[in-house]
This record gives C-alpha cells, structure tokens and sequence, in this order.
C-alpha cells in the first residue's frame, strides 16, 4: 500500500502542481485570457532580452536570474491584486477590476519592453516608426516621472540617475 503515495522529487512535484492549480483555480481563472496574453509577452521579452544581450555579445546569467525573479515577483503581485477585488466583492459585484488593471500595466510594460530589445538587437528599422516612437518615448517619460518624484522626496540628489557613473569630478 506505501508504494502507491509518491516519495521524493516525485512528491514535491506532486504537491507543487497542487498548488499551483489550487492558485490558478481561485484566484486567476477569471481573468484566464488577460494572464494566458501577459505570460505570452514575459516570454517573448525573455526572448528578445537574451537575443539582444547576444547581439551586443553582453549576455549575463546573473541578468537572466534576476529578471526571472522580477517576473516570479510580477505574478505574485497579480496574485495579490486578486485580493483587492475580493475586498471590493459589495461594490464591483465579482468583477475583477484590480486585477485586470495590473495585468493590463504589466503586460504594457513588458510590450514596451520587447520594443526596446528589439531595438537593442539592432532591428529597429523592422519595426514601424510610430510603435518604436510610442513605445521608446513613454518608457522615457515614465522614468523621468520616477526620478522627479524621487526627486521631490529626498530619495536622489537630482543629478541623473544617482549612479557611480554619474558622479562630479570630486566623488559626489
């Protein structure tokens, strides 16, 4: 009878997939074609991302691990966005509000993100003018919001983006 329940690797991977469906079942199932289209476009950055660190012959494991982790840490937060609907449930009436608007957010980013490493791979020009404009310029203007309000709380010293690249002639 012990030889039917599963041991080892054999049981974390068991208990993992249960999991998983267990997440998926109650907390993404409803916005299931939103999340299919964003897993589709973290796949196709993670693509572009390794081709154009290639290209540039700049490729970095250490790179690769750490946007695997931002994208584990991107699906945590859709999670949990789940749990702003569930809060609002008396007013939105099981429509899930908050968490479509995440998806959407993140999926626009990764979006503009593809853009940019096709643009870094070198094949820009196969892209039209007006995509590569929209995309390259908002995600300039989005960081120059981030560092003005960093600026204007007292979190950077307002010259560039506070790098040790960036610093004036006397170490500052």
């Amino acid at each position: 009878m012990h030889d039917l329940f599963p041991r080892g690797a054999e049981a974390v991977l068991t208990l993992l997939g249960a999991w998983l469906g267990l997440i998926w079942g109650s907390t993404l199932q409803s916005v299931a074609p939103l999340l299919w289209w964003y897993a589709i476009f973290v796949g196709a950055y993670i693509f572009t991302g390794i081709w154009a660190a290639f290209a540039q012959a700049d490729f970095q494991p250490k790179k690769l691990s750490f946007g695997m982790v931002k994208k584990a840490l991107s699906f945590a937060i859709i999670i949990l966005s789940h749990g702003l609907d569930v809060s609002f449930w008396y007013v939105l009436h099981d429509m899930p509000v908050f968490q479509s608007i995440t998806l959407c957010a993140y999926a626009l980013g990764e979006f503009g993100s593809i853009v940019a490493n096709i643009e870094r791979a070198g094949y820009g020009a196969a892209l039209p003018p007006v995509l590569r404009r929209v995309f390259l310029t908002m995600e300039e203007r989005f960081a120059n919001l981030v560092d003005k309000k960093l600026d204007d709380v007292g979190l950077r010293d307002g010259k560039g983006r506070g790098g040790p690249d960036e610093r004036d002639d006397q170490g500052r």
